[in-house]
């Protein structure tokens, strides 16, 4: 089953560290993340697929996106155009486990900011929002 998408954030968004978007449909793995981010006092949005992510764009501003490079209703070239176009500013994450450095390259020159490799660490994922989310 399908996770629903879903704004967790805090009560007072003045004491949240940043807004996080998670864009994937693997439930557990944004369980989690949303558990440990919310832990650490961030605001964080999930999407299943990338309309999802698009329509929560149009709400909210968030200071991250972490997105999975395979996503239902598109893949994430196509979603970092769509999102560039709302706002250029804002740093992309892509969860991945492709093997081929051009893929990854061309990802990376479109505007992702940073590609993780799947399975990744709590900790990586930790100093990764901490260097695009600055205190």
């Amino acid at each position: 089953m399908k996770n629903k998408s879903l704004l967790m954030a805090s009560k007072d968004d003045k004491m949240t560290e940043g807004k996080i978007l998670i864009v994937d449909d693997d439930a557990a793995l944004t369980s989690i993340m949303v558990s440990r981010y919310k832990d650490k006092k961030y605001s964080v949005a999930v999407a299943d697929n990338a309309n999802e992510a698009l329509v929560l764009m149009k709400y909210t501003m968030f200071n991250l996106l972490i997105i999975d490079f395979y996503m239902d209703t598109m893949y994430a070239d196509e979603f970092i155009r769509k999102v560039k176009r709302l706002d250029d500013n804002i740093n992309i994450v892509v969860l991945s486990a492709q093997k081929s450095t051009e893929n990854i390259d061309y990802i990376l020159e479109i505007g992702a900011s940073e590609i993780v490799k799947k399975p990744f660490s709590p900790r990586e994922m930790d100093e990764i929002i901490k260097k695009y989310i600055k205190e």
